[in-house]
């Protein structure tokens, strides 16, 4: 993993290096850094289809990043940069099953959260205070979480509840969860006074991180950011 970073870091030092050499002929360069809240989600489809009780809610997460823009005029740019991107998802589910002529009801929930370190590129275009834009990213999962908890309620006074977490698990015979991820980004703010700008984001993933046979999961990610242009 050390090594990963190390080879995305010494790419950006290289793209910026090369860009500092064509800021002579007439490309402006400059750098922004951003921060904000995630509400992270994943479309997941199976062969069978899911329970009608099952629920997806945004999971709340974070980005932290920089870019470096490479203006080619005053309305169009390309950026690119590194982006420690939060994403996962958050269910719950529940049902009732007949036990001995009761009726026992279950629910459960489970919350997943990975974090990405991400290089995006994007093609930006800016019309007064205004900019949109949309590209490319990869990404490669540096660690995550998840915890699971599970209940049923007997109708007599009875209820079992058990919880388990643990770290996401990304290589062996138990590993349910790939690294790499791809998609494309679509972006869309505001430029403030004072070099700050509001942004809104969203996240389309292309890749199936599950790791297994008969499921496909792929991340989805709406992002708001505060960033900060030097």
């Amino acid at each position: 993993m050390k090594r990963s970073i190390t080879l995305l870091v010494f790419a950006l030092l290289v793209g910026g290096g090369y860009a500092f050499g064509q800021s002579a002929s007439g490309v402006n360069i400059s750098y922004g850094i951003k921060a904000g809240v995630n509400f992270a989600s994943t479309d997941e489809k199976g062969d069978e289809p899911l329970d009608t009780e099952f629920k997806q809610r945004p999971m709340v997460s974070f980005h932290i990043g920089g870019h470096v823009d490479f203006a080619f005029s005053e309305a169009f740019s390309l950026q690119s940069g590194l982006v420690l991107n939060g994403k996962g998802s958050r269910e719950t589910w529940s049902g009732e099953d007949g036990f001995d002529g009761d009726e026992v009801r279950w629910e459960g929930s489970f919350r997943e959260s990975i974090i990405y370190l991400e290089i995006p590129v994007n093609a930006v275009y800016r019309t007064g205070h205004f900019f949109v834009g949309a590209g490319p990213y990869v990404g490669y999962a540096l660690s995550g979480k998840w915890k699971e908890k599970y209940t049923e309620d007997f109708g007599d006074g009875i209820v079992e509840t058990d919880e388990e977490s643990g770290k996401v698990i990304f290589s062996g015979e138990s590993a349910f969860r790939k690294r790499p991820d791809f998609g494309i980004n679509f972006l869309a703010g505001y430029q403030l006074i004072d070099q700050w700008n509001l942004g809104i984001g969203y996240g389309l993933g292309l890749n199936n991180i599950y790791r297994g046979d008969g499921w496909t999961t792929k991340n989805r990610v709406i992002s708001v950011s505060v960033g900060y242009n030097f």
